[in-house]
Formats: C-alpha cells, sequence, structure tokens
C-alpha cells in the first residue's frame, strides 16, 4: 500500500516550489503558480516512470513502488540541501496567518465537500459507462501485461485514445493494488483545477475575495462534482488547459521565466496527451500568447519559442503518436472503418465505426444514463431543412452552426426542479427546427445528478454574464487582460461546437474546460459589485452543489432509489449493486459467469464480447488480474489482431455477442445466460 507516495511526493514538489529562489523583481507570482508548476513536473515524472518501465515490460508493483521510492527520497534530499523547503514552509506558514473568519469559514466548507467526495470516490465501485467501456479496462490490460503497448481490443478507444490520466490510475492502482484510489486522479485535478482559477484571478488583479469566488464556482460545476468520484479524464484535461490558461495570462503582466516558460510548454503537451477535446481551448490560449510575442518580440524569438513547445509536446507524445501510426496509421488511430474480427475462428464480422457503433444488447452510454437513443447524431440536422435554390451554401452552414451552439446551451439547462424543466422543455418544443422533438425527448429523459447527462444552468449564466461584461469593462480600463481573456475563453466554447457531438447530452462534458476558465472571469467581475454580494455569491454557490454531492445519481451519500438515485447510499449499500448500477438486470448473469470461471479453476478467460459491452465488470468480478486471472480478447479489430498472445491458451471464453461455433469449441461446455455465454473448456 505505496500509493501514498505519489501525493506525499506532489507535496515535497510544490513545497520546493514555494521556496524556490527565482522570483520575479517584485514577487508578483501567486503560489497557485509553484502549485501549478509543480504538477507539470509531476505530470512529467509519472509519464516518464511508466514509459521508461512499459519498455522493458516492468510496469509492476515492485518496480514502480522502487521507482517512487528513489523519486521520494531524491526530492527531499534536494529540498533539504538547498533550503527551499524550510522557505516553502515558512511561505505556507505566513499563508495561514493571514487567513481571516470569512476565509475560514470558506476553507471549512470547501475541505468538507471535498472530504466527502474523496471518501466517495475511494468506497463506490466504478460505475460510469465510459469508465467500465474503456478506461479502466485500459488500465487493467496494462497492468496485466507490465506495458502500455498495445493488445488485441474490440473497442478502438482501449488503444487509440489520449492516455496520461490512465497512466497515472495504473501507477495509483500498482502501488494500492485496487481498483480504490482510480477516482483520485480526477479528483486531485478538481482541486488542482480550483487553485488553477483563483491563481488566474489573483494574476488578473482580483483581490482575495475574487480568487475565493472563483475556486467555489470551480467547485460548484455540477459536472465536476459529478465526475470528481470517477476515474475519466474530463477533468484532468480541464486541468492542464486552466494552467496552460494560468501560464498565459501571466505572460501578460510579465516575463515568463525559463521554467515557466518550459512548464506551459509541459501543460499544453499532457493536456492534448490525456484527451482531444483540449484542442478547442488550448488553441486560442497559444494564439493570443503567440500574437502577442509576436508584436512585443518579434518573429525571431517567437519563432523559436514556437519550436520549443511543439518540440516539448511531441517529445510527450511521441511514444503514444507512434504506438497508433505502427497500429492503425495514424496519431489518434485509424480513419477508415474498423473491421472486427473473431481471431479464435478467423471469422469476419463485419464493419464497424467502433467510435460510434453499440451493442444490440448492452445499454449504450445514452440509454444508460437515461437519454432517448433514438435522437441519433444530430451533426446534419439543419441542413436538410435549408433549401440550396433559395439560401446559399454559406448561409445554411451558419444557420446549422448556430442552431447546434443554441443546442449546447439549451442542455445546460435540466435542473433538479420537475415544474421548471417541463416548462423549458415546452418552450424548446416551439422551435423544432433548432430543437427537434427528439433533441427535446433526450433532454426529458436526462438525469440532472449524472456525469454524463448533467446540467450546469446556474454557471452557464454567471459565465456568459461575466464574459460580456469583462468585455464591455475591459474597453474602459488600460488593462485589457480580463476582457481579452474573456473572449479567449468564449472562443473555446465556440470552437467546441464543431466537435462531432457538442450538441447531443451526454457530449456536455467537452465545455467542461470552459466553465473553469470562466470562473476567474466571474470572480473579477462579481467581486466588482462589493465585498457583500461575493460572500453571498459565493455561500449561494456552496448550498447549491451540495444535492449535486449528496444525491449523485450513480453513486449517491444519500440514496434515494429509484429515483434520483439509481441505488442506495454507497457507504452502505452492496458493491455489486452499485457496480451494476448501470445494468441491473445483467448482474445474476455476470455474477453466475464468474463464479463458474472460478469454481472450475480457470486462470485464462478469452473476451468475445460487443464493442460497447462493460467489460470492466468482468475483470471486477474475477478480481482480475491480481487474483491471478488473465483477460485476453478473442474477438478484436484486424488492426490489433497481430498483438495477440499465441501462448494465451484460454481455458474459457465469455461471449456478449460473438460467433463461437464450428469444430473448434464443439467438445466445450457451454451455458446461455441469455444476454451472455460462458464456453468452458473440460477437464483433460
Amino acid at each position: 500500500m505505496l500509493s501514498f507516495l505519489l501525493p506525499l511526493t506532489f507535496m515535497l514538489i510544490c513545497l520546493d516550489r514555494l521556496g524556490a529562489h527565482e522570483r520575479d523583481p517584485h514577487d508578483q507570482r501567486p503560489w497557485q503558480g509553484d502549485v501549478l508548476l509543480a504538477a507539470t513536473i509531476f505530470g512529467v515524472i509519472v509519464l516518464g516512470i511508466t514509459e521508461g518501465l512499459s519498455v522493458f515490460l516492468k510496469v509492476n508493483s515492485v518496480w514502480l513502488s522502487s521507482l517512487w521510492v528513489l523519486v521520494f527520497v531524491g526530492i527531499i534530499l534536494m529540498g533539504w540541501l538547498s533550503g527551499s523547503f524550510i522557505r516553502g514552509w515558512q511561505k505556507v506558514r505566513r499563508g495561514i496567518a493571514t487567513l481571516r473568519g470569512m476565509d475560514v469559514l470558506f476553507l471549512i466548507a470547501i475541505g468538507i465537500i471535498l472530504a466527502l467526495l474523496f471518501a466517495v470516490a475511494v468506497v463506490s465501485p466504478l460505475n460510469n459507462v465510459d469508465v467500465m467501456q474503456y478506461h479502466m479496462p485500459r488500465v487493467l490490460h496494462w497492468v496485466q501485461n507490465q506495458s502500455l503497448q498495445h493488445y488485441p481490443a474490440v473497442y478502438i478507444s482501449q488503444n487509440a485514445r489520449p492516455y496520461w490520466a490512465e497512466v497515472a490510475i495504473v501507477n495509483l492502482r500498482a502501488l494500492s493494488g485496487n481498483d480504490q484510489s482510480a477516482s483520485l486522479v480526477q479528483w486531485f485535478s478538481f482541486l488542482g483545477s480550483m487553485i488553477g482559477a483563483a491563481g488566474i484571478a489573483a494574476v488578473l488583479g482580483g483581490r482575495r475575495s475574487a480568487q475565493w469566488l472563483a475556486a467555489i464556482f470551480v467547485l460548484s460545476i455540477p459536472m465536476s462534482l459529478l465526475q470528481s468520484t470517477t476515474p475519466k479524464n474530463d477533468i484532468v484535461s480541464t486541468f492542464w488547459v486552466i494552467s496552460l490558461a494560468y501560464f498565459v495570462v501571466l505572460s501578460r503582466k510579465r516575463e515568463l521565466t525559463r521554467k515557466e516558460f518550459v512548464g506551459m510548454s509541459i501543460t499544453f503537451g499532457l493536456g492534448i496527451l490525456t484527451k482531444g477535446t483540449v484542442f478547442p481551448f488550448v488553441g486560442p490560449l497559444l494564439v493570443w500568447f503567440f500574437l502577442t510575442r509576436l508584436m512585443a518580440k518579434g518573429f525571431k524569438r517567437t519563432f523559436v519559442e514556437g519550436l520549443v513547445l511543439v518540440a516539448i509536446a511531441a517529445a510527450l507524445n511521441g511514444v503514444f503518436w507512434y504506438r497508433n501510426i505502427v497500429t492503425y496509421g495514424g496519431p489518434y488511430g485509424s480513419t477508415v472503418d474498423v473491421r472486427i474480427v473473431d481471431t479464435s475462428l478467423g471469422l469476419d464480422s463485419g464493419t464497424c465505426d467502433s467510435s460510434t457503433s453499440s451493442t444490440g444488447n448492452t445499454p449504450s452510454a445514452q440509454e444508460a444514463n437515461g437519454l432517448n437513443t433514438s435522437t441519433g447524431c444530430l451533426e446534419d440536422l439543419e441542413t436538410s431543412d435549408v433549401n440550396p435554390r433559395v439560401s446559399s451554401v454559406v448561409f445554411a452552414t451558419i444557420r446549422t452552426h448556430l442552431a447546434k451552439i443554441a443546442r449546447m446551451v439549451a442542455m445546460h439547462f435540466v435542473s433538479p426542479f420537475y415544474w421548471l424543466n417541463q416548462q423549458f422543455f415546452y418552450g424548446l418544443s416551439l422551435f423544432p427546427t433548432v430543437f427537434p422533438p427528439h433533441y427535446v425527448r433526450a433532454l426529458e429523459s436526462a438525469a440532472w445528478n449524472n456525469a454524463m447527462t448533467a446540467g450546469n444552468p446556474l454557471h452557464l449564466i454567471l459565465a456568459f454574464g461575466s464574459i460580456i461584461s469583462a468585455w464591455v469593462l475591459g474597453l474602459r480600463k488600460q488593462d485589457k487582460s480580463p476582457g481579452v481573456f474573456s473572449i479567449v475563453t468564449f472562443a473555446g466554447f465556440f470552437l467546441v461546437s464543431f466537435a462531432g457531438c457538442a450538441d447531443l447530452m451526454y457530449c456536455g462534458r467537452y465545455q467542461l474546460a470552459f466553465f473553469v476558465m470562466a470562473a476567474p472571469v466571474v470572480g473579477l467581475v462579481v467581486s466588482r459589485l462589493g465585498r457583500n454580494v461575493t460572500r453571498a455569491v459565493a455561500i449561494s454557490l456552496l448550498l447549491y452543489a451540495l444535492p449535486y454531492v449528496l444525491i449523485n445519481h450513480m453513486r449517491p451519500v444519500i440514496g434515494l432509489p429509484p429515483w434520483p438515485t439509481k441505488v442506495g447510499s454507497v457507504f452502505t449499500t452492496e458493491p455489486s449493486e452499485i457496480l451494476f448500477a448501470q445494468i441491473p438486470g445483467f448482474r445474476d448473469e455476470y455474477e453466475a459467469i464468474a463464479q463458474s470461471i472460478q469454481d472450475a479453476g480457470c486462470k485464462q478467460v478469452g473476451l468475445s464480447i460487443a464493442v460497447r459491452d462493460f467489460e470492466y465488470t468482468f475483470w471486477w468480478l474475477l478480481d482480475a488480474p491480481q487474483s491471478g486471472i488473465q483477460l485476453q480478447h478473442e474477438k478484436t479489430t484486424s488492426y490489433s489482431a497481430k498483438y495477440k498472445d499465441p501462448g494465451f491458451g484460454a481455458c474459457a471464453v465469455i461471449c456478449t455477442e460473438c460467433e463461437l461455433r464450428g469444430d473448434f469449441y464443439d467438445s466445450w461446455d457451454s451455458v446461455d445466460y441469455g444476454h451472455v455465454s460462458l464456453f468452458l473448456k473440460p477437464e483433460g
């Protein structure tokens, strides 16, 4: 149980950065900047250790523990010998001494909410859709294989998606020996996002009240609260975006030190290594940074700095890109349809786009979260309504895109109040061209307290209102940084609309970075209204957060099944029931499958499952891989089939959507449980 080494190491790096000598002449860098810079160092260490061990197939608890102990001891020696620990601790003590009554109140309130979320994250089994389909399965395959190399998989996302968040989970899981710490990567990123938002508010000239409000705004975002107890990657990617934003904003106040510029480059590199949806947000930030550098420092220096930033980002992403190019032909996966094959029989199961297809029996992401799956894709929804003889193609495109943005905004107004929701849905139905009936039905069936579908109505209103106010106020001030930052923030929101599913409920999480970036603007604008107003808004946001903390749809502190929670409290409900909250009807079948495999003493289990099946449930029920049971996909894609271990001799095959026919399995014992079947190799 050495997983505590990771947070302790990070804390020591923070202390070292707080006590570092390099300061700007007037010591204007907020303490939040030291924390963010420490995070970049820590992020590189996590990636370096894991990728280094992966080369030698040594990603296991022994080697990871050894290297983290060495890093921990090394940082202690460096900090102690340089005196940075003492200076850092003195700075911490001075900061604590400046806290006053309201500061302490906010700190206690934030601490209570974070503590509750931490407890839920550690206690609750993992039951989010994406987590069970690809986030955790890829982690467990890596732990089993002791390598980050690609493996045979039916779901292309398990191999091809950016992976820094999961790499961090590998380290926590390997050191703890179980999955209970998996959600802490998001939890710590949640805390880090609060710190980053407060830091930007400070750099932009906000007083302590503005910084508190910025942090509390981030804390109370419903989507963040609900996701912070899952091992997804939306909050992690958002943290890297807000860290990059901090360094860009700081560069408008003064020249960045070399370490800060490298830290900024690392945040960009780790951001795109975590999730592709960071591009709409990092793009405007980097454009702002390099345009101002070009005007201030000239083309040559700006060009060199751009090369350095790209080189650092490429170095961090190089191995990931290389694996994808070797396997799929592109740095982010295949650009053509993925063919699914059953490698055990050589059967061709046809083609499917694994990024969008769903199984015939397992609930898709929409169904599992209460969405109406008849909505389909809304990408070209408006195009068919435009008569090219009346409107030009350009007008049709603009109209289509504005309609999509309107749907992106509307999805956030799913609230806990039934009557208010019904009035809102009725209003949308009056504009069927923009909000078609199936879109409105999707909103009606969405759960307000689910991590995949929650809206952020109050925060959207505050964000838009503050952004407009900051832009208007910025025109009247000599320092236009807050106004420009607000424009850059909105530009990210606008660019998200070009994502493939930006106007579908379960893709509202792609906008999370927008809300976090808007937090400093909210803090600055509201704080101009006076201390009492700022405190009132902050307290209101803390109270607003409580239902989302306590009545999480899938992982509640207070269980109220069947609605508004799927299960009882995570502290009193049987773990298996929480695990199957998305698919309760399959629980008995899956448990029977796992029990049969364990009774048979089988240690090598083949998987012949569909793209969107909840693979993680099999790992959890079999306690794999720590129980000694290994899992490998028999049915996989044509791209990853070459990674199948020829020495893997399955003595059992779990089948949900497969074609296990022919002479090879005729002699095997088989049981059909309805949705899932089990093939067991006879003894002898």
